[in-house]
């Protein structure tokens, strides 16, 4: 009788163990990076003064260069070299087609940084089509904008889809 209560617990705890499948999967971790083929939507319009090649975004606004603060982290969105007309940026999609870092290079807003560029690519627009996001910081302890922090600076403008 003991064998036989032994072997039905045995099978009992086996088919237990069997059903069961641990818990819900965490998400996968989101990069850290923004990599070539990822996507950035303009999700609001905005202008591009006339004799300007871009312009500046920081915390979530549209800004000119003497407003930028300068210990926050800032993009700047060039479209091609500048013309003589301003130019409407309406919602179009816009693929980074490469990721360039540099970490001694000096900012707009004044002091060094960290700057991630990235290269873009929509349309058959002229000249360079690029955002460089700088993190302000020391030199001697680079560190490179996050896509979470790059939206942070975009605000509701841009959105980013980072390619896996």
């Amino acid at each position: 009788m003991r064998a036989g209560v032994f072997a039905a617990v045995v099978l009992g705890a086996l088919a237990l163990a069997g059903c069961h499948r641990g818990g819900p999967k965490p998400p996968p971790p989101r990069p850290q990076t923004v990599t070539s083929g990822s996507s950035l939507q303009v999700s609001a319009p905005f202008v591009i003064p006339r004799n300007a090649a871009g312009v500046y975004f920081q915390d979530a606004a549209l800004r000119a260069t003497p407003d930028l603060k300068r210990e926050l982290p800032y993009c700047f969105f060039q479209l091609g070299p500048a013309t003589t007309a301003a130019r409407t940026i309406g919602p179009q999609a816009f693929t980074v087609t490469g990721v360039e870092y540099d970490e001694q290079a000096e900012g707009a807003a004044g002091g060094f940084g960290s700057i991630t560029y990235l290269n873009l690519q929509s349309g058959p627009q002229p000249g360079p089509q690029r955002l460089a996001c700088m993190l302000p910081g020391e030199a001697s302890a680079p560190r490179f904008m996050t896509p979470a922090e790059i939206s942070g600076a975009l605000g509701g403008y841009f959105n980013l889809t980072v390619a896996p």
